[in-house]
């Protein structure tokens, strides 16, 4: 799915999205078109980030643990 399915799925603004890529959190798949493609494997790291955020993780614990 493309980076604004997967914002409207995740609830996420799309600079958190890129923020999260920019971290090392999120990896999508990037085509020869240069586009984003999100997965269902994304969207459940998305969920467990926010778990772990949640209970006072901090963005680098969560990538470490991941």
């Amino acid at each position: 799915m493309r980076i604004a399915e997967f914002c409207r799925r995740s609830g996420l603004p799309r600079d958190t999205v890129r923020f999260y890529e920019r971290r090392g959190l999120l990896r999508p798949r990037v085509g020869s078109n240069r586009y984003r493609d999100f997965s269902e494997a994304d969207l459940e790291r998305v969920r467990l980030i926010r778990i772990g955020q949640r209970l006072g993780f901090g963005l680098a614990e969560i990538k470490r643990l991941g």
